[in-house]
C-alpha cells in the first residue's frame, strides 16, 4: 500500500485551501482570506444513539425524510417524504444504498447537520463531490446525496480528513468528522466501518455499529446494520474478504462562513489508500472468502 508523507498532506491542504478561496465564488473572498487558520472551533457531540436507532428502526425499510427537515422553510407537502434507495445500476445508477443508508443514520446523529446550510437547494454546481449533504427537494428532477454522502471511499475520506484538518489546523468543513482506528478495540455504536476488497483495493462496502459485545476486539463481537443485503445486529465475522477500516465518529461542526471551505479532495488523501485507489469503484456486497483486518493509518 502506497503511503503519502505528513509534509505533503500539510502542503497539499494548504495549497487546497488557497485554490479554494479563488474557486468559491459564493463566499465572501475578502471575508475568507482574513480568517486566521488557528482560530478555535467548536467540535460539537455526536449523538450516537440517535444514529444507531435509526439505523435499527430503518435497516429493512427506506427511510423518511426528517421532521425537523420537512419543518423547515421552503418545504413542499408535495415533495416525496422518504428518502431515495439507490438501486446499483449502471450506468444511470452507478451506486447501492449502502453509503446513504449509514449518511442518513449519522444525519441523525449530527443533528441534521449537513456541510449546505440549504437543505432543499444546496450547492451542487461547486461543492457536490467534496461536501456532505442529502437534497431534499427535486429540483433537476431527482432527489440525491452528494457525491460524499452517498460513495464509500468519498465519506471515509471526508471524515478522516475533516478530523485531520481541525486536529493539525483549527479548520473543517460543516458536518461530521471521524478518526481512523487502528482496529475495532475502541470502536463505539455509532461509528461507521468501510470495507475495501481484499484483492484489488477497491472499496465496496459501508456499515455501522449497532450493537457490541463484550470483546469489541474481536469482529465477532462487533454487531452492525446495513442496507442492500438488508441487516441489523450482525456480527462484522460476517463480511469476509474486505479489507476493514473502522472509524469513530469524534463529533460534528456547525459553523459555515466561520470555517474555512478546504478542498477535501487534496491529491492522495490523508494516508496511502486515496493515493492508490482515487476514484473507488461502486459499492458491492459479494463476498470472498477470507476476513482480513488492515486498518487504515492514522496520517
Amino acid at each position: 500500500m502506497d503511503t503519502t508523507p505528513k509534509e505533503q498532506v500539510i502542503k497539499n491542504v494548504q495549497r487546497n485551501h488557497d485554490q479554494n478561496l479563488i474557486a468559491t465564488p459564493d463566499l465572501p473572498q475578502e471575508s475568507l482570506a482574513q480568517q486566521n487558520l488557528n482560530e478555535e472551533i467548536e467540535l460539537y457531540p455526536y449523538g450516537n444513539l440517535l444514529a444507531t436507532t435509526y439505523a435499527d428502526n430503518n435497516y429493512a425499510i427506506t427511510g423518511t425524510v426528517p421532521l425537523y427537515v420537512r419543518n423547515q422553510s421552503g418545504w413542499d407537502p408535495t415533495w416525496s417524504i422518504y428518502y431515495k434507495r439507490y438501486v446499483y445500476k449502471p450506468p444511470e445508477e452507478p451506486v447501492s444504498d449502502c453509503t446513504n443508508f449509514v449518511s442518513q443514520a449519522v444525519f441523525e446523529g449530527v443533528s441534521y447537520t449537513s456541510s449546505d446550510l440549504n437543505y432543499f437547494y444546496p450547492d451542487s454546481y461547486n461543492h457536490y463531490y467534496d461536501w456532505w449533504y442529502y437534497k431534499f427537494s427535486p429540483t433537476g428532477g431527482k432527489y440525491d446525496g452528494s457525491y460524499v454522502w452517498i460513495r464509500v471511499g468519498e465519506l471515509y475520506e471526508f471524515l478522516t480528513e475533516n478530523y485531520f484538518n481541525y486536529t493539525n489546523f483549527g479548520i473543517a468543513i460543516r458536518g461530521p468528522a471521524g478518526q481512523g482506528l487502528t482496529n475495532t478495540c475502541n470502536i463505539h455504536m455509532g461509528d461507521l466501518i468501510f470495507m475495501s476488497d481484499s484483492v484489488t483495493g477497491e472499496w465496496r462496502h459501508s456499515v455501522i455499529v449497532d450493537q457490541l459485545g463484550q470483546n469489541p476486539c474481536l469482529d465477532q463481537d462487533v454487531y452492525v446494520a446495513a442496507h442492500d443485503e438488508d441487516v441489523r445486529f450482525t456480527k462484522l465475522s460476517n463480511y469476509t474478504g474486505y479489507l476493514l477500516y473502522p472509524v469513530h465518529i469524534v463529533g460534528y461542526f456547525k459553523g459555515y462562513q466561520k470555517y474555512l471551505p478546504v478542498a477535501m479532495k487534496f491529491s492522495g488523501g490523508s494516508a496511502g489508500k486515496m493515493s492508490s485507489n482515487p476514484y473507488p469503484s461502486p459499492e458491492n456486497d459479494t463476498q470472498p472468502s477470507a476476513t482480513i483486518l488492515f486498518p487504515y493509518p492514522n496520517p
